[in-house]
C-alpha cells in the first residue's frame, strides 16, 4: 500500500547579497545577518544589541575562504521589512571588533522572487 503525504514547504523571497571590500582591508571573513524589522545599525555594539535582543528571529551566515568573494543567499524569506548587514573582519577581530559594516533596509513583498543587494562594509574606528 502507497500511502501519501502532504508537505507545506516554505515559500518566499530569496535575497542576495554581494559584498564590495576595499583591497585596502585584509579582509578574511564576512558575516552576514538578517534582523527582522527596520533598524539604524551605526557600529557593531549596536547590532550585537539586536542580535542578542531579537534572538532566533535573526538568520546569520559566515563567508570566509575561498567563499569569501561568492554572493550570499538568504533563502525563504517571508513578506516583511528587514535589514541586512555585513561585517567584514580580518585575523583577531575578536577582540578588536569588524573592519567594515555596512546595512540596509530591505522590504520583501509577497510578489518577490529575488531580491539582489549590494553591500560595501565601510572602515569603521579601531581601538
Amino acid at each position: 500500500m502507497i500511502e501519501t503525504l502532504d508537505l507545506e514547504l516554505p515559500a518566499g523571497a530569496m535575497i542576495v547579497v554581494e559584498s564590495k571590500v576595499s583591497s585596502d582591508d585584509p579582509v578574511e571573513t564576512l558575516e552576514y545577518s538578517l534582523l527582522p524589522g527596520a533598524h539604524t545599525v551605526t557600529d557593531a555594539a549596536a547590532l550585537g544589541s539586536l542580535r542578542s535582543t531579537l534572538g532566533d528571529a535573526v538568520r546569520s551566515m559566515l563567508h570566509g575562504g575561498l567563499h569569501l568573494p561568492e554572493v550570499m543567499q538568504f533563502h525563504d524569506v517571508s513578506p516583511g521589512t528587514f535589514t541586512v548587514c555585513a561585517e567584514s573582519r580580518g585575523k583577531g577581530d575578536v577582540a578588536l571588533g569588524p573592519l567594515g559594516l555596512a546595512c540596509a533596509r530591505v522590504d520583501v513583498r509577497e510578489t518577490d522572487d529575488v531580491i539582489e543587494l549590494e553591500l560595501s562594509p565601510t572602515s569603521v574606528p579601531r581601538p
